[in-house]
This record gives structure tokens, C-alpha cells and sequence, in this order.
């Protein structure tokens, strides 16, 4: 998957697994709204399930559908994406996948100035109320884990679940 960053953006998010493996759910459901016979939001649906298990990637994909919803109308129907079924699509990203997925990323890590210039390079200036809301609700349900460093206390790690050798001063 090439994540080449799209003229005017500073630098390329890098996206996390789950982010990668939202983008096929994401492109059927895109793919429903400009092809509404298709029924593609099916496929999004079972790869969801596959992927995530019953409970939570029914919820997922449901999420998915909603901010997939919102960006189709945000940019008007204008929104590219890849062929969800095509093996060629899979290995690139269209430049509105990439602001798409680099708003969700930022979402989910709290990052507002980078999400929100993702967002409007994706809907072309406009700060469109249902795509942020539906954008955000997704990053509140599905949080990036937070990182873990050299020099988190001791006491933090512990909270966190993350264990790791402990140093004492001996004298």
C-alpha cells in the first residue's frame, strides 16, 4: 500500500494496522454510495466480521458506514476511492483515501490541527458538522492505543497494563 503524501501535505501519516485494515471496509461502503446497486456495503459488513469477529466488527462497520455516509455527502460525491474488488486498487491509495484516513488518524489521536487539515484538503476548504462528527464518534469508539516510552514512570506503565524492568538506586 503506497502511502504517498498528496501535494500540500506536509508529511504522511503513518497509519497504524487497524487503519489499514479499515480501508477495505471504508472503500465498499464508499463504493455503495456511488453505486448504490451494487449492495457493496454487503461485503463491507462480512469482511468486518471476518476480521474483527461478530460483535465488534458488526459495530465497526456500522461506524464505517456512517463516516463513509458523511464523506460521500461532504465532498459531494466528489470523494475518489480505489475499487474495492480490484487486486490492482488494493496496493494504492486515491489522494481523498489518504486526507480520509489521515483525518481518522489524527481523530483517534487527539491531534485536532492535523485532522483538521486533513479534513479540509479532503472536502475541498468546507468544515462540514455531520463528516467531523461522525469522524470523531468513530475515534472515540476506536481510540489509538496510546504510545509508551523509556521514560514513563514506573507507576503510569502500571496503570497502563505495560510492565517492564524496574530501576532502583542501589547504595
Amino acid at each position: 500500500m503506497s502511502l504517498d503524501h498528496p501535494p500540500g501535505q506536509t508529511a504522511p501519516a503513518t497509519l497504524d494496522p487497524f487503519e489499514r485494515d479499515v480501508l477495505p471496509v471504508l472503500r465498499h461502503f464508499l463504493a455503495t454510495h456511488r453505486h448504490p446497486a451494487t449492495q457493496s456495503w454487503d461485503h463491507g459488513f462480512t469482511i468486518a466480521v471476518n476480521r474483527w469477529g461478530e460483535p465488534r466488527g458488526l459495530a465497526l462497520a456500522y461506524d464505517l458506514s456512517r463516516l463513509a455516509r458523511a464523506a460521500h455527502a461532504a465532498t459531494q460525491g466528489r470523494l475518489r476511492a480505489g475499487d474495492p474488488l480490484c487486486l490492482d486498487a488494493r496496493a494504492r491509495l486515491t489522494e481523498d483515501e489518504i486526507y480520509l484516513l489521515h483525518m481518522l488518524h489524527h481523530m483517534r489521536r487527539d491531534a485536532t490541527p492535523a485532522a483538521r487539515l486533513a479534513l479540509s484538503a479532503l472536502t475541498r476548504g468546507r468544515m462540514d458538522r455531520e463528516l467531523i462528527r461522525a469522524g470523531l464518534s468513530f475515534a472515540a469508539r476506536y481510540p489509538a492505543a496510546p504510545r509508551q516510552t523509556a521514560s514513563q514512570p514506573a507507576r503510569e506503565r502500571a496503570k497502563t497494563g505495560t510492565s517492564g524492568p524496574r530501576l532502583s538506586l542501589v547504595t
